[in-house]
This record gives C-alpha cells, sequence and structure tokens, in this order.
C-alpha cells in the first residue's frame, strides 16, 4: 500500500499499531490496539496490514521514512 498517500495522523496509527504487536505486555498491546481503532477512520485495511508487516524490517522502514518526510 502506498503510505505517501496518508496523512501524518494516519501514518503515526500505523505507527502505533507496528509498537502494539512488538511489545512485550499483551495487556498494554490490546490498549493500544484498541486506542488506534477507535480513532481511526477509513484505515482498516491499512492496521491489518501493519499487524501483519510489524516484523517486517522493509515494512518499518518504509514507515519510518515516509514520517521523517513529513517532520521536515
Amino acid at each position: 500500500m502506498d503510505l505517501s498517500r496518508l496523512t501524518t495522523r494516519k501514518l503515526k496509527g500505523l505507527e502505533w499499531m507496528v509498537f502494539s504487536v512488538r511489545c512485550d505486555s499483551e495487556t498494554v498491546s490490546a490498549y493500544i490496539q484498541w486506542q488506534v481503532f477507535i480513532h481511526s477512520d477509513g484505515l482498516d485495511a491499512y492496521l491489518i496490514e501493519a499487524v501483519h508487516e510489524a516484523h517486517n524490517i522493509d515494512y518499518i522502514k518504509a514507515l519510518s521514512d515516509e514520517l521523517k518526510k513529513r517532520q521536515h
């Protein structure tokens, strides 16, 4: 999916979803995922992809690179 088409807010949601999958605490993970889902609109397919790609270094790098572009 093309991350460049998403708003910065939606990219941050994906970042948090990846973090939730990689986090050690199941309780914290569930809480973060719940928060991301209730605050995201029209992002379901991207969130599902983020969960599946959470351990894919290339996906994480692409997400990180896109967020860095937005900071400047």
